[in-house]
């Protein structure tokens, strides 16, 4: 007998598109940037100097449900800056 085992939420694959730009759009595929509050306190050293070379933000669980969202301090100034020249287009 064979049992379904379903993938928890937060373990899923979710895809984000951001559009940087008129002519380009960025994907950022978030599902492998999913992590346990537990595990960023342990390795929030590694995690940090990864979201600093790659500029792509970690979403941290609690109980398996995603709470907070953690990006570095040069891509959020990015999307505020982003942010910004869309309001300014409207």
């Amino acid at each position: 007998m064979s049992r379904l085992v379903s993938t928890p939420v937060w373990r899923r694959t979710a895809r984000a598109s951001i559009k940087l730009n008129a002519n380009s759009r960025q994907t950022l595929d978030i599902g492998t940037r999913i992590r346990s509050l537990s595990d960023f306190k342990r390795n929030s050293r590694e995690l940090l100097e990864q979201m600093r070379e790659t500029g792509n933000p970690v979403v941290l669980t609690v109980n398996g449900k995603a709470q907070v969202v953690v990006q570095d301090a040069a891509s959020y100034q990015k999307l505020l800056d982003y942010i910004d020249e869309m309001e300014a287009l409207e």
